[in-house]
């Protein structure tokens, strides 16, 4: 299965995220340029990744599952959902986000569960943890005069703020011709 482990957000977050990018997509299809080449991703798709694992077989999941447990006690969190972004830059978007905003104990525990993972074989991401919430994705990266409107007019835009009470490990499968579908396998509840 392919498979990932992030935070699952609070139905009151998805749901201004859910507005965020009605409004969006009001905003490229007024752009006659680039619009057709948005995906945008389900709202009840969106959540925080904290490490992705790619293909991995039952045993695989056992191993990450046990690796995984100990982590329950992670630190109190409370992160806020602030403004818009783009990977690699607002001139030609690849992944339009809603930033995170957390404590310095967010990147932390993102370190501790690379740690756990790699004793089981998982390689370390190179890239330092960059917390967001994928919105919409862009097919070739062309110019979207939108996307950089859209970006500059929601800075300071809150779309919530939320305690996070659990990390997930979930299975990602692909459909063709339409958006990925989500399913938490396992569940690490707080426990402090």
């Amino acid at each position: 299965m392919r498979a990932f482990i992030a935070i699952p957000l609070p139905e009151v977050v998805l749901s201004a995220l859910a507005q965020w990018q009605e409004s969006l997509r009001s905003a490229s299809g007024s752009s006659s340029k680039g619009a057709n080449s948005v995906k945008w991703v389900r709202p009840e798709g969106i959540h925080l990744t904290l490490k992705f694992l790619g293909e991995i077989n039952a045993e695989k999941v056992e191993q990450v599952i046990t690796a995984l447990t100990p982590l329950g006690n992670f630190p109190h969190l409370t992160l806020e959902v602030k403004g818009l972004g783009c990977f690699p830059n607002c001139e030609h978007p690849r992944v339009l986000w809603a930033g995170v905003i957390g404590p310095r104990a967010l990147p932390d525990f993102a370190a501790k569960i690379e740690a756990a993972l790699s004793g089981i074989g998982f390689p370390s991401e190179k890239r330092f943890f960059s917390p967001h919430l994928t919105l919409a994705r862009f097919g070739d990266g062309r110019p979207q005069p939108w996307v950089k409107s859209a970006v500059r007019e929601s800075n300071g835009r809150i779309a919530g703020q939320f305690e996070v009470s659990e990390f997930c490990l979930f299975e990602s499968q692909l459909m063709t011709g339409a958006p990925a579908r989500y399913h938490r396998v396992a569940s690490f509840s707080q426990q402090i």
